[in-house]
């Protein structure tokens, strides 16, 4: 969720935050799973009526590095990042590959969700873009 990017962000240069693991979804993602769902062949029963919109699970860490490179007037204010062997890898709790959703979309790219994100929080004043 948005608000979890921004506390990670708002975190500050001299915090330290765990490498925790997050399912990321973008919101274009699920208006697309909806508007798809709606048009769906109903005699296609092989698949679950539910539509993982999950593509990735992206690491603390990730989001700290392709904000830093994304934003780089930030990049001396953000968190560092713990490594937490716990959350090494990410919960097999879908199959993405197989999903009806990730079949018959184009999904925005995890990078670009947080891009976009990022971008969002700054412009509306959630977190600061780094020029002061």
């Amino acid at each position: 969720s948005h608000r979890t990017i921004a506390k990670m962000l708002g975190a500050g240069e001299h915090a330290s935050i765990k490498d925790v693991v997050l399912p990321i979804v973008d919101v274009r993602d699920v208006a697309q799973a909806h508007a798809l769902a709606l048009e769906r062949d109903e005699s296609d029963s092989n698949d679950a009526l539910r539509f993982p919109c999950i593509t990735q699970w992206v690491s603390a860490k990730e989001i700290m590095e392709w904000t830093a490179q994304d934003f780089p007037a930030m990049a001396s204010h953000l968190p560092r990042v713990e490594a937490d062997e716990s959350t090494q890898s990410a919960p097999n709790k879908f199959d993405v590959d197989c999903s009806w959703f990730a079949k018959n979309a184009e999904s925005v790219t995890p990078r670009e969700t947080i891009r976009d994100t990022v971008s969002s929080l700054i412009q509306n004043g959630f977190v600061n873009g780094g020029s002061g």
